[in-house]
């Protein structure tokens, strides 16, 4: 079960339950069975089918911090960790995590909460990003900001993907091992990889 690759979450705050950000990201109102990956681990599968190619692939709840076993640990190719900003300690676990995801060869690492600016928040913006840059993050808030410009919004006619929709898109941008492309053509396969690392690079930045 494990060969099949592996998209992490853990949810690091009690507030949050990482099943329903599964949900919005296969789209469905209800989870599909899940599967015991290893122990402490369920995983769900979730096809992603995008203009160029097809994965299959399991989103795996973990329930506690482990990476589980050898195999588990080569398939994992994504890692999202959620917190709550108003909680000091819930950012404290997800700290907790780093000495598990050295064992990780991962591109994609997300760091997720609901919104990082809110009343009762207990850590600035920069503190947040100055841990996501030092420890190969990307953060993600899963709700925009109401004070958000609107005219940068306005003004921009691609404008980035936020929330959930990021999330997607990052998963999209991954060079998945089982791929299967749905245009063989050498053009194609040329315009995917650069694309692919094009994504991946302004992930990195």
């Amino acid at each position: 079960m494990a060969s099949t690759p592996l998209v992490l979450i853990a949810s690091c705050t009690p507030n949050f339950q990482a099943e329903d950000l599964v949900k919005q990201i296969i789209g469905k109102d209800e989870l599909p069975p899940g599967a015991a990956i290893v122990e402490k681990m369920t995983g769900f599968p979730w096809t992603i089918d995008n203009k160029y190619y097809t994965a299959n692939v399991h989103i795996c709840i973990a329930w506690e911090k482990t990476i589980g076993n050898a195999e588990f640990a080569e398939a994992v190719q994504a890692v999202l960790l959620h917190f709550d900003s108003k909680e000091a300690g819930s950012f404290e676990s997800v700290k907790q995590w780093l000495p598990f995801l050295t064992h990780l060869d991962v591109d994609v690492k997300l760091l997720t909460c609901s919104l990082l600016d809110q009343a009762g928040a207990v850590f600035t913006r920069e503190d947040v990003f100055t841990w996501c840059i030092e420890n190969g993050f990307e953060l993600v808030e899963l709700q925009e900001s109401q004070d958000r410009d609107e005219e940068e919004v306005e003004d921009t006619l691609y404008p980035d993907p936020v929330g959930v929709k990021r999330i997607i898109s990052a998963l999209n941008a991954h060079t998945w091992p089982n791929l299967v492309l749905k245009d063989t053509s050498s053009d194609n396969v040329t315009r995917l990889m650069a694309l692919l690392h094009e994504r991946e690079d302004q992930q990195a930045g």
